[in-house]
């Protein structure tokens, strides 16, 4: 199943998302299905090569994406992202 299925005509051009624990797993793909919608993704994770691979996948497929390091438990952490 599409992870965007039920929003099937939902565009998100001109959008900004953040996405945390977008390194890997569901998050990922969730950047990639509102990537292809058009939006802009921040791939926020705790570890920057999961990040930064997200990021390279993403615009290998055409996508506007940047990696962020973030622990969203350690408040300094999101306030920097």
């Amino acid at each position: 199943m599409n992870i965007l299925s039920v929003l099937p005509d939902c565009r998100f051009d001109g959008k900004v998302i953040m996405i945390t624990g977008a390194g890997q797993g569901i998050a990922a793909a969730a950047a990639k299905a509102l990537g292809s919608r058009g939006a802009r993704i921040g791939v926020c994770d705790r570890h920057p090569d999961r990040a930064a691979a997200t990021v390279e996948g993403l615009k290998a497929d055409g996508h506007d994406a940047i990696a962020l390091t973030v622990d969203v438990g350690i408040e300094v952490d999101v306030m920097k992202a």
